[in-house]
């Protein structure tokens, strides 16, 4: 694995990016979770590859990726809005509080 690999390493890294080669390409956000909660990496992490696109950016900042290379040809100013396109979420994860949560401390 990839992440387990690098785990030895983290400390001393102040940057790691994650790539995402196509669409179907899932394994990056399972990494990016990973080195956020079981190793506790606080550096940039970075997505790249020709999936990162707009309409994932927001995924892949609930998956604790804090910096986006997008693909070719994506257009950077609808990817940062693409960021706040969602103010809850239905799961935990970064930075958002999950509706679960919301709707309990509402009562």
């Amino acid at each position: 694995d990839p992440v387990e690999d690098l785990a030895p390493e983290l400390q001393r890294l102040s940057l790691v990016a994650v790539e995402f080669p196509g669409p179907g390409e899932g394994r990056g956000y399972s990494q990016a979770r990973l080195l956020r909660t079981r190793y506790r990496f606080t550096g940039e992490l970075r997505a790249v590859g020709a999936a990162v696109k707009r309409d994932l950016v927001f995924l892949m900042a609930r998956s604790g990726f804090d910096a986006f290379e997008l693909a070719p040809g994506e257009d950077p100013e609808a990817a940062r809005q693409a960021l706040q396109r969602y103010t809850v979420a239905y799961q935990p994860g970064a930075p958002l509080p999950s509706i679960q949560r919301q709707r309990f401390y509402a009562n």
